[in-house]
């Protein structure tokens, strides 16, 4: 579950607000076969300061664990969930055991991928 790892700080033309933060995308469950996607490395800056509206993509932790995990936030009948864009992984019900973070503003290919 646990996709994400802090990383050094990146430039970007977006406002994150004064506490937003970079973090690499762990794992494949970001990798979706076609259309959007956010392979392994893949950097994503993460507004804390900015509510989440249906398709966007956030940051999300479980509170009892507080082990983050990235995904798309999807409203389906006025319920909350985190959803992978890889389907080989379940979509998880938003229940009061997560709490989001906040939401992904921007994101980059690392440029060591290029050397």
């Amino acid at each position: 579950l646990s996709n994400v790892a802090r990383c050094p700080t990146h430039t970007s033309d977006v406002w994150a607000g004064e506490d937003g933060f970079w973090l690499k995308v762990v794992g494949d469950s970001m990798t979706s076969p076609a259309g959007t996607s956010f392979p392994e490395g893949f950097l994503i800056l993460v507004a804390p300061d900015i509510e989440p509206h249906s398709g966007q993509f956030v940051v999300a932790r479980m509170l009892d664990t507080n082990e983050a995990t990235f995904k798309q936030f999807v409203r389906d009948a006025g319920e909350p969930f985190l959803k992978p864009l890889n389907p080989s992984y379940p979509t998880k019900m938003m229940d009061d055991t997560w709490e989001v973070v906040g939401t992904v503003v921007d994101g980059k290919m690392p440029k060591t991928v290029f050397l």
